[in-house]
C-alpha cells in the first residue's frame, strides 16, 4: 500500500465531516470497501486494486463543496469545465474537480486513476480497468437504495472475475443507469451514450 493510500482516507473523512456530509462519507467508505471486495475475488492485481481504491476515495471527496470551488480547482489544472455538464447538469462537475484535486492536493499522476475519477458519473468509452472497476463499485456498494433490488452483490462477484466478468458487470450497470435517466426524461451525457455503444460492441 502506498503512503498516499494510507493517508488519503483520513483526509477525505475530515474534509467531508467538516462539511457535514456524513452520508457522503459513508458512501465513499462503502465504495472503497466494495473495491476491496472485488479485489478479493482474485481476478485483479494488487496494483489495480490499489489504484481503484485511491480513485474511490477521491471520487466524491468534493461533492459537498460549492460549484465555485469546483471551477477553481478545474482552472488550477488548466482545464475548461465540461461544457455539457455546465449547461445541463452542473452537479456532474464535482467529478472533474475531484480529479483536479487529486492532482493538486495529492500529486496523483496515474492517468487511469484520474480518468476513473473524472468520468465516474457518466462512464467513459476509452476507460481501462480502473475506470470500469470504480464505475461498478460506485453503483454496487451495498448502502445504495437499489442494492438489493438490483442484486448488486452478484455484480461485485462478476466484476472480480477478470476482464470478461468486468465487461459484463459494467455493461449491465451502464445499461441500467442510462435507461433509468431516459425513462425519467432526464438528460444523458454524450459520454454515457458513447460508453453504452462501446459496451454493446464488446
Amino acid at each position: 500500500m502506498t503512503n498516499q493510500l494510507k493517508s488519503l482516507p483520513h483526509a477525505v473523512a475530515v474534509r467531508l465531516a467538516e462539511r457535514g456530509a456524513t452520508g457522503r462519507l459513508e458512501h465513499v467508505r462503502s465504495v472503497a470497501s466494495t473495491v476491496e471486495r472485488i479485489g478479493a475475488e482474485g481476478g485483479w492485481s494488487q496494483a489495480i486494486v490499489d489504484g481503484t481504491t485511491r480513485a474511490a476515495w477521491y471520487h466524491d471527496a468534493l461533492k459537498a463543496d460549492s460549484i465555485d470551488e469546483w471551477l477553481r480547482l478545474i482552472a488550477a489544472v488548466d482545464e475548461e469545465p465540461d461544457g455539457w455538464a455546465a449547461a445541463e447538469s452542473p452537479k456532474l462537475l464535482h467529478a472533474q474537480a475531484a480529479a483536479a484535486w487529486a492532482v493538486v492536493k495529492w500529486g496523483e499522476q496515474d492517468t487511469e486513476v484520474l480518468s476513473a475519477v473524472r468520468y465516474h458519473p457518466t462512464g467513459y468509452p476509452d476507460w481501462g480497468t480502473v475506470g470500469w472497476l470504480l464505475y461498478v463499485a460506485d453503483f454496487c456498494e451495498p448502502l445504495r437504495d437499489h442494492a438489493l433490488e438490483m442484486q448488486t452483490a452478484s455484480l461485485i462477484v462478476l466484476a472480480g472475475q477478470g476482464p470478461a466478468g468486468l465487461r459484463r458487470a459494467a455493461a449491465r450497470v451502464l445499461d441500467h443507469r442510462v435507461h433509468w435517466l431516459v425513462e425519467r426524461d432526464r438528460p444523458v451525457h454524450p459520454l454515457s451514450w458513447a460508453a453504452l455503444t462501446a459496451s454493446a460492441g464488446t
